[in-house]
């Protein structure tokens, strides 16, 4: 690779941009391969305060909250190193001494991203340990000439996500000197608590980029200056991702309308979040390019996709409440068998007869199918045998996540079998791929009705491993009020002895009543969602 061009390294490292510790070692090499890795570890600096995983998600380890303080220190001083002589005499006047050294590079040139929270968490923690200025006000001069310095040095903003009330020092950085320039690029542009933000907000963005391809907004509180808002989906050509989230039922009313007219071919991505009851989808069978179509509200009115087509659709979500079985049996119909993930909250659960419909649409259509998630009132004997054809039908998929809420009419004892029986489907029936198996609880933390046997769970590893699948991931909850202590310390050995042994991915033991043991939860929830942003 040493011989490679620049370019080509560039397009080379590009791939590596969330694996901070190759990026590393590679910086090193030479002169040739610095200067080429320095400005993709640059593009968006604001997201190297925390922690990547080797997938790419931000670790939610409290420890490293002394970590994450020291980058922030360190990336404001290599950013103060880059003021010009003017912004340091500017800050010399209220007391800020900058004596950094010249940097090697203009390092916020290569800045295409700008994250107001991040910008001000790095200027908090600074003030709270004393570094170059020690009161609110001189904080935000220093805040000010970075906005400065970005908005001058960086010609090319892509991605712009304000998140919370700014200083009335540079509460309207729209107005800056250079922003017109930088904003007319953006790709991606996210907005939260916008009601703590100047109104004229929306209207500068859209008299700014008229390309923008994300668009999300997520209010505390219902916004009520819809003009705006909607003159920014309207004034874009190319909108390809929607998110909205705490929004009224007029709002979106009036957004329906806005991109039925404009984006009705080109959004492929809508995700909304209402709390208002009866709230109407309306519009959004229009969106037949749609493919991912994700709605938590909490209490619809769905005759508005009752006949929809969607035939590019990859992932399909509800939260809270889904609509009927001949509804969602409809909308899985009218994929063009595209679907891979399929998610229903939950919070709603299935009647065994309804549910009979629901698997009849995935063994039909859903052959591509990689993550189901699903919640039973109870486990049948027809609902394990529709579970058992999925598996066989299913040929690609990675991850099932299961749950029965209620209990059988069967005793106690027949209940108890019901997850045993699930275990031994999964040994007869699961495809090779399937690496993610999750026995759910409900969002209140109450107990689920699949029960288990340390039997039963013993057996189902062994035969995993003697079949030699992939390793995989088991999310699950143990019932302990009848467990005697050494049982649940028999279980815990088990899951680390078959952890140890490759068959399961590390052990997350969460300590609940009922004990939940976790074996990369934390990947659920997140599946693929990488490919749809």
């Amino acid at each position: 690779m040493s011989s490679l061009p620049a370019d080509c390294l560039s397009i080379i490292f590009k791939y590596f941009h969330n694996d901070l510790t190759t990026l590393y070692s590679c910086l090193l090499v030479n002169t040739l391969w610095c200067s080429t890795i320095i400005p993709i570890l640059w593009s968006n600096p604001w997201k190297y305060h925390y922690e990547l995983l080797p997938n790419g998600y931000l670790s939610t380890d409290h420890k490293r909250s002394t970590q994450v303080e020291i980058q922030s220190l360190l990336l404001l001083r290599t950013l103060s190193a880059c003021f010009s002589n003017d912004s340091k005499r500017f800050l010399r006047n209220y007391g800020i001494c900058i004596n950094f050294g010249p940097p090697f590079f203009n390092y916020a040139k290569y800045c295409r991203s700008l994250n107001t929270y991040d910008i001000d968490y790095m200027l908090r923690k600074a003030q709270k340990n004393h570094h170059c200025f020690y009161t609110e006000d001189t904080r935000d001069f220093v805040g000010l000439e970075i906005y400065k310095l970005l908005f001058r040095q960086s010609s090319i903003i892509t991605c712009l996500n304000i998140s919370h009330q700014l200083s009335p020092i540079y509460s309207q950085i729209w107005l800056f000197h250079g922003v017109a320039s930088c904003f007319s690029t953006l790709k991606e542009f996210s907005c939260y608590e916008p009601y703590a933000i100047d109104l004229n907000l929306f209207y500068c963005i859209s008299d700014f980029s008229s390309n923008i391809r994300k668009l999300s907004i997520n209010s505390k509180i219902y916004i009520h200056y819809d003009e705006g808002l909607i003159d920014l989906i309207q004034n874009q050509s190319n909108l390809n991702y929607l998110s909205l989230t705490n929004i009224s039922c007029g709002l979106w009313l009036k957004i329906a309308d806005a991109f039925i007219s404009g984006h009705a071919i080109s959004l492929t991505h809508l995700y909304l979040k209402s709390f208002d009851t009866c709230f109407p989808v309306f519009g959004i069978s229009e969106l037949r390019n749609l493919r991912s179509l994700i709605i938590t509200c909490h209490e619809i009115d769905w005759s508005g996709i009752a006949d929809a087509c969607f035939p590019f659709l990859e992932i399909l979500e509800f939260g809270r409440y889904f609509p009927s079985m001949l509804i969602l049996a409809s909308l899985i119909s009218k994929t063009n068998k595209m679907l891979k993930r399929i998610y229903i909250s939950n919070y709603q659960c299935m009647d065994p007869e309804n549910s009979t419909l629901f698997f009849r649409a995935i063994i039909d259509f859903c052959p591509n199918l990689r993550y189901l998630s699903a919640s039973f009132n109870y486990i049948t004997d027809e609902t394990i045998e529709n579970i058992s054809r999925m598996l066989d039908s299913c040929h690609h998929l990675e991850g099932l996540s299961l749950r029965a809420q209620d209990s059988s009419q069967d005793s106690y004892d027949n209940r108890s079998l019901d997850g045993d029986i699930l275990f031994n489907l999964f040994i007869d029936h699961a495809p090779n791929t399937l690496c993610n198996i999750k026995f759910d609880y409900s969002e209140d933390g109450s107990e689920t009705a699949l029960k288990f046997s340390y039997t039963a769970i013993k057996s189902f590893l062994i035969n995993w491993e003697k079949q030699k699948r992939l390793k995989f991931g088991l999310s699950m909850v143990i019932e302990v009020s009848d467990m005697h202590t050494h049982e649940i310390h028999a279980i815990e050995d088990m899951f680390c002895e078959y952890r140890v042994k490759g068959v399961l991915e590390t052990c997350k033991l969460i300590p609940k009543s009922p004990l939940i043991f976790s074996i990369r939860p934390e990947d659920w929830q997140r599946i693929i969602h990488d490919d749809f942003t």
